[in-house]
């Protein structure tokens, strides 16, 4: 483990760009003697948590008006003592006084030094740093949300509430198998198996909360698929906000995939508008298909597109034997209905089922959803947005607050639950075998939040920070 360096250490914690202001954050234990020289007032003797307005000065030089924010140890960021210079946000400005607080023998931060020392300093742990990050880099409201409860130690409480209960179980068998003639009780086999198998599936259940906290995180894909002319790229452009591919009357306008982030339905999707699917004898045109093959396959979920406007063909038959195929969540989309001339007896498809032999209604029943919209007008989006969700809610647990949202938490997670499993198995052996798996328990979960981390996972993590975090 780092041993905590005395160094007083600033960066700038806004981008570095002509703006109304910029701050620089200063922390360490020199801190408050470093702005006593280049501060109009001392500082020394003020409270923690308190603005004060004055002058950045270079001897008799005046560099910026600023406000100095004063958050004292151990009640700051990084647990030592900080200051937050907020400077007006000219490029020069904040390099004069950056400039100054080297020379007075501050040094300049890496890449998540305030952040590794709030760590070191017992601030947060490992799970909670990964949060930051996360939050910095989030593109949705579930995404926030999730960082946002992680930062507050959501998840990290119920690792730590499983790590004490194996604790417990593992002290009990040790004091047991070290102290035998100290009368200590033994614990009974079926109040050890309870203990292990209770905190297994908890470790279980959060392993699973890793393929819905990926999709927060990296994006749930999206392929929009159906055959040509019915509409996909009108769908892309509608749900990116702007023309992202190229509309036209002329069928196969799209002959490679387009892809797009969005956010919809609170959630961060990667759609790829795709080429339509038909049999054709253009080589260019057949490429388009096979790719839309693969992404549909790689898709979580598909918006399979059907025109209601015209009867049914070949090539929607062909769309739904290979979206049939996929084990992608599915949703039935029928556009252009703001040109259907169906009679108010009508259901939308009816008609065209009936006509068309190649079209089994049952065959909707594969579908998750089924939504009736316009893409050109925007009718029905409202209606898709909710199908989405619906299908979140009901396949993925996007509401759950302890989500796992990265792969190194998940194999902490899983090691932990994999070892629960063998000690399970392993229940009527001797105190020693079993101690084994729950010591492995233990320190697969103590590594997931930094108890006993190595320098080189630390070195790994912090490196992702941005200067000044």
């Amino acid at each position: 483990m780092s041993i905590i360096s005395k160094k007083t250490i600033f960066a700038p914690i806004t981008p570095v760009a002509m703006s109304a202001v910029g701050v620089i954050r200063i922390s360490g234990e020199r801190t408050f003697d470093i702005l006593s020289e280049i501060f109009s007032k001392s500082l020394k003797d003020v409270k923690s948590h308190t603005v004060h307005h004055g002058y950045i000065k270079d001897g008799d030089k005046i560099i910026d008006d600023v406000l100095v924010a004063v958050f004292r140890s151990p009640r700051s960021y990084t647990g030592e003592d900080v200051a937050e210079i907020s400077c007006h946000g000219s490029p020069y400005v904040l390099s004069s006084v950056q400039d100054l607080l080297l020379k007075k023998g501050a040094d300049l931060a890496k890449g998540g030094e305030f952040s590794r020392r709030a760590f070191l300093n017992g601030k947060m742990d490992v799970t909670q740093a990964e949060a930051i990050i996360d939050l910095i880099e989030s593109e949705s409201e579930k995404e926030a949300s999730v960082a946002l409860d992680e930062i507050g130690g959501t998840l990290s409480r119920k690792i730590e509430e499983i790590r004490e209960s194996l604790l417990s179980a593992a002290s009990h068998l040790l004091a047991y198998v070290d102290y035998p003639d100290d009368g200590i009780e033994d614990m009974s086999a079926e109040d050890l198996r309870k203990v292990i198998r209770e905190n297994r599936e908890k470790l279980q259940s959060l392993e699973k909360s890793y393929e819905s906290g990926k999709l927060i995180k990296n994006g749930v894909r999206v392929c929009i698929t159906g055959k040509p002319n019915v509409g996909k790229s009108s769908l892309m452009n509608r749900l990116s906000g702007y023309e992202r591919s190229i509309v036209a009357n002329v069928a196969g306008t799209t002959r490679d995939v387009v892809g797009e982030t969005v956010v919809f339905g609170g959630v961060k999707l990667r759609l790829f508008d795709t080429a339509g699917i038909c049999r054709s004898d253009d080589e260019i045109e057949k490429l388009g298909v096979l790719k839309a093959e693969e992404e549909i396959k790689k898709a979580d979920v598909v918006f399979c597109l059907f025109d209601v406007s015209s009867s049914l063909d070949d090539d929607d038959a062909e769309v739904l034997s290979l979206v049939g195929k996929s084990d992608a969540e599915k949703i039935a989309v029928l556009n252009k209905v703001d040109k259907q001339k169906a009679t108010k007896d009508d259901k939308l498809f009816s008609t065209n089922a009936e006509k068309s032999e190649l079209f089994d209604k049952k065959r909707l029943l594969s579908f998750n959803k089924t939504v009736e919209i316009s893409a050109k007008e925007g009718f029905g989006i409202d209606d898709l947005e909710r199908a989405l969700k619906e299908i979140f809610e009901e396949n993925y647990s996007f509401e759950n607050r302890e989500l796992i949202m990265n792969s190194r938490q998940r194999g902490c997670v899983a090691e932990a639950a994999e070892a629960l499993s063998r000690a399970e198995e392993n229940i009527m052996m001797t105190p020693d075998v079993l101690l084994l798996d729950i010591e492995e328990a233990i320190d697969s979960l103590s590594l997931m939040t930094g108890k006993n981390v190595s320098e080189e996972v630390l070195e790994n993590i912090f490196s992702r920070f941005c200067v000044g975090k």
